[in-house]
């Protein structure tokens, strides 16, 4: 079984040599060891593309053993993962030896699964285990209960188990919590629950803390399908009077993880919000280097790489060397207009004279004062975006230009109706 990569300037040199996507990508790049930061950043549509359009250029090698993953991205376009079997053992056991290392499986021997009908045969190990060789723990039993069956009955047979760890979703907990609450009884044998959610509002989390006065309350892993476990949780203070929002803690086994600007810029202060991307140094055959996963993050603290998910990135427009975010154009347009535009504009993106063109195209009455609007967003670009900058005093993006049409001139998905955030007109 091939080895991980120890820093990600291997995977940045073996990718380089092996995959002529990476090679092309990194042509302007003169060190033979570049460091992390002085490699480009992924763009997601272009990535997907190129795995659609060319798949074997995107690999390091033959694909002969594991699972092609065929997903849906933005806007319906197929997004193409192949994993090679050895990787998709590696990432498995990488979920079970985490949580080996948080909840130390020999003390939680009795579990209470609870989940739906269609979920009930699968327990939290064994969700773990599947293909990874690792059974935690050695010896143990769990309980499977539906969650279908009224919350005094759940409470009762979990009560009868006398668990060590519970697991379900948040939801299904409190209700037990509640139960219990109502009867003026405790669970003193449960140790941790693992709980399917993000945020704990306050009133749920003091009804845990006295329903079960010796748990630790931990959050899912931070993990992605086909990418594996990006970083574990820490648990939850139980019982303040406050809702709790987990923090996690790095995985540098998986991945390298960067917090990064819209314009690239690596963020180590904390409390500062920027996009999740990572080096993948598992991944062989279709690597990831640099790949924003799509969300957004802000560091507790950098050192300790720990950090605070914040939600789901918005839509990312393109356009020469810059990366603008489509809900802070939002912002910047309502600012300026002094209205909310939610749902009323969209960018266009155009290329003409061999420079691309930015078009905000707006679902309103063209103003008196469109002119001063076009100027006002243009230097509100100017002064958020470095990028922006460069690229227009380099003449390679051409003036912004607004667009004012009619309602229902807004181009929208022919098949679901949605709005189109981003239409790309440069093919």
């Amino acid at each position: 079984m091939e080895e991980k990569f120890l820093q990600p300037q291997e995977a940045i040199i073996f990718a380089r040599k092996k995959s002529t996507y990476y090679k092309r990508l990194y042509r302007s790049i003169q060190e033979e060891e570049p460091d992390l930061v002085n490699v480009p950043i992924i763009y997601p549509t272009e990535y997907w593309k190129s795995t659609r359009d060319d798949l074997p250029g995107v690999m390091t090698g033959p694909f002969t053993n594991g699972k092609t993953f065929c997903t849906s991205g933005p806007n319906d376009k197929l997004e193409i993962v192949h994993l090679s079997k050895e990787e998709e053992f590696k990432i498995s056991r990488a979920r079970s030896i985490i949580w080996e290392g948080i909840l130390d499986p020999e003390k939680l021997k009795r579990i209470a699964n609870i989940a739906s009908p269609h979920d009930i045969r699968i327990g939290f190990w064994d969700t773990l285990n599947i293909s990874n060789g690792i059974l935690a723990p050695k010896f143990g039993v769990q309980l499977f209960i539906s969650n279908e069956k009224v919350p005094a009955k759940i409470t009762e047979e979990v009560e009868r188990f006398q668990p060590s760890l519970l697991y379900g979703s948040l939801s299904d907990i409190f209700r037990i919590s509640e139960c219990l609450g109502e009867r003026n009884s405790t669970m003193p044998s449960v140790r941790a629950i693992v709980y399917l959610g993000r945020i704990v509002p306050k009133e749920i989390n003091k009804s845990l803390n006295a329903a079960f006065p010796n748990a630790r309350l931990y959050a899912p892993l931070y993990d992605k399908p086909q990418i594996g476990p990006l970083a574990t949780p820490s648990p939850l203070t139980t019982g303040a009077d406050r809702d709790v929002d987990p923090i996690y803690r790095a995985c540098s086994y998986v991945s390298a993880l960067e917090i990064v600007t819209d314009d690239g810029t690596v963020i180590k202060k904390p409390g500062v919000k920027g996009n999740i991307i990572i080096t993948h140094l598992l991944r062989r055959l279709q690597p990831l280097i640099r790949f924003p996963i799509g969300d957004v993050a802000e560091w507790v603290d950098y050192d300790a790489r720990i950090f605070r998910y914040c939600g789901k990135a918005s839509t990312k427009v393109k356009i020469a060397n810059t990366i603008l975010d489509y809900s802070a154009l939002n912002d910047i347009i309502g600012s300026v207009m002094k209205t909310d535009i939610s749902g009323r504009f969209q960018c266009v993106l155009r290329v003409q004279d061999d420079r691309q063109k930015l078009v905000l195209r707006l679902a309103y009455p063209k103003p008196q004062e469109a002119g001063e609007i076009r100027h006002k967003i243009e230097k509100a670009l100017w002064s958020t975006s470095s990028t922006w900058k460069s690229d227009r005093q380099a003449d390679t993006i051409l003036n912004l230009r607004l667009e004012w049409v009619e309602d229902g001139q807004l181009i929208c998905d022919g098949e679901t109706g949605k709005l189109l955030e981003v239409v790309d007109e440069r093919t």
